[in-house]
């Protein structure tokens, strides 16, 4: 077994860096946050955002290649990522240095280093295992392409010519043409997230017409749950119904946006209406929170 560590510099503060200022920034926003619905909603953009973070910042440490002989290993996070290769699935490959250029799809990264879904000039959708930009291997295989940065880039280069893989660079043109709302999961999901923002809508137009709101109403809330402001009945309607709007608006971006992502990769666009499906859930247990607390 042939084992490749990963060529490392200090990218790593990159990520690092940004996720201590978007933190601060965020815990700053939280702390003069003036309702309850908003902090709920920076509390879970908090534990969203650094659950990512840490994802790709542990990847990038625990990040190791493997070989066989037949297959490649790609492991990271302890074996939660974990991605295997036959080199009879690998058509070709080559080696390059210097800027990555390209956009990213999920994952981190900037021009000297990526982890995670990248979308290359050229090359296409790329599986991105790169820890430094010095010298990054790509592999174009049945299953995608997938770009490397082992340190002993001869000893893998070795491995590569003796099962007669071909090394040679290769241009590959994306289909403009994303069929992901036409796939089953993406319309179940997109099902669920429209079911609870209708919920969200309708919910307290039922409460209204059965005269279940008080007459006395709480608008807004601080931090503690506590209500800072009444209004009428038709006021505390009216603010329920534009967080759903506000949702439905929501929907619609990251409709888009994942009709744009499903043309270089259909799980990335997923995640979008996973976006929408724990935003609007959040939005709908505080309306039931305030709804069973103060009807």
């Amino acid at each position: 077994m042939d084992n490749f560590k990963p060529r490392k510099g200090k990218e790593y503060l990159e990520l690092v860096v940004i996720t201590v200022l978007v933190d601060i920034l965020l815990f700053a926003i939280a702390f003069f946050a003036g309702t309850y619905e908003l902090l709920t909603v920076i509390r879970i953009v908090i534990l969203i955002f650094n659950c990512y973070q840490l994802y790709y910042v542990i990847l990038y440490f625990t990040l190791a290649f493997r070989s066989d002989g037949e297959k490649l290993y790609i492991s990271g996070n302890f074996g939660v990522k974990k991605v295997v290769i036959s080199f009879k699935d690998i058509e070709q490959y080559f080696i390059t240095s210097g800027t990555i250029k390209g956009f990213r799809l999920s994952g981190y990264g900037s021009n000297k280093f990526a982890l995670g879904r990248t979308v290359l000039d050229k090359i296409g959708t790329t599986y991105m295992f790169v820890t430094s930009n010095k010298k990054i291997i790509y592999l174009k295989t049945v299953y995608g392409n997938f770009a490397l940065s082992p340190d002993n880039t001869n000893k893998f280069e070795d491995i590569m010519i003796k099962n007669k893989i071909l090394m040679a660079e290769w241009d590959h043109n994306e289909n403009k043409y994303s069929g992901i709302n036409k796939e089953k999961k993406f319309i179940i999901l997109l099902s669920i997230a429209s079911v609870i923002i209708i919920i969200l809508t309708v919910n307290p137009c039922l409460w209204y017409l059965k005269d279940m709101i008080p007459v006395k109403a709480p608008l807004t809330f601080d931090g503690n749950f506590i209500p800072v402001k009444y209004g009428t009945a038709k006021e505390f309607l009216s603010k329920q119904i534009s967080y759903g709007v506000l949702n439905m608006g929501v929907l619609f971006c990251m409709y888009y946006a994942a009709y744009f992502c499903g043309k270089y990769d259909k799980k990335t666009a997923y995640k979008f209406m996973y976006i929408v499906i724990i935003l609007a859930s959040a939005f709908l247990l505080m309306q039931f929170r305030i709804l069973y607390n103060f009807r």
